[in-house]
């Protein structure tokens, strides 16, 4: 089991498994969440990005099948953003492509919208998708479930309040 989850990582860390079509460099202006950024392209101008497949602590609304206590919701966003912050610049060149609206953030190596949910600060979130982008879902629900066993970022403090997390952001679709 060891062997298979260190060469998992190893695969993820190299990002050989998301080779993504990123089709263009931007440049991080700000970062409004976890996973909502706005960036920077000369050919585009500003770009605003919301990570595909990547659902970070947000407010839930009446609606929801479940409910996280805002004060919490607070918390876990604050402790997500500042995860985001520590891993990414602002001013810094990022590769960036859309898949669906939503984009892919490569940073170096690393496919942010992996990292992200692999360290625990997000949930992987079900999209109608096909092709490479439907490999791409099935690899960041498995860095949930990773995430999720082995207590990293979120769920160690806020366990009930990520499976609410992941719930909300599966039952739209």
């Amino acid at each position: 089991m060891k062997r298979w989850l260190f060469a998992l990582l190893l695969a993820l860390g190299g990002l050989k498994a998301y080779e993504a079509p990123l089709s263009l460099s931007a440049i991080l202006k700000e970062v409004h969440q976890a996973a909502l950024f706005t960036l920077y392209a000369p050919s585009y101008g500003y770009l605003y990005c919301s990570l595909y497949g990547a659902v970070a602590p947000l407010y839930t609304d009446s609606d929801s099948p479940c409910q996280i206590d805002p004060k919490k919701a607070r918390e876990m966003r604050y402790h997500a953003r500042n995860f985001t912050l520590r891993q990414l610049y602002m001013e810094q060149q990022y590769r960036l492509g859309y898949v669906q609206g939503f984009c892919l953030l490569q940073a170096g190596a690393h496919l942010f919208n992996a990292t992200l949910i692999k360290e625990g600060y997000a949930v992987a979130q079900n999209s109608e998708t096909s092709g490479e982008s439907e490999l791409l879902r099935g690899e960041l629900f498995r860095l949930e479930e990773i995430a999720r066993r082995e207590q990293k970022g979120l769920w160690k403090e806020w366990k009930e309040e990520m499976e609410c997390l992941s719930l909300i952001a599966n039952s739209r679709r």
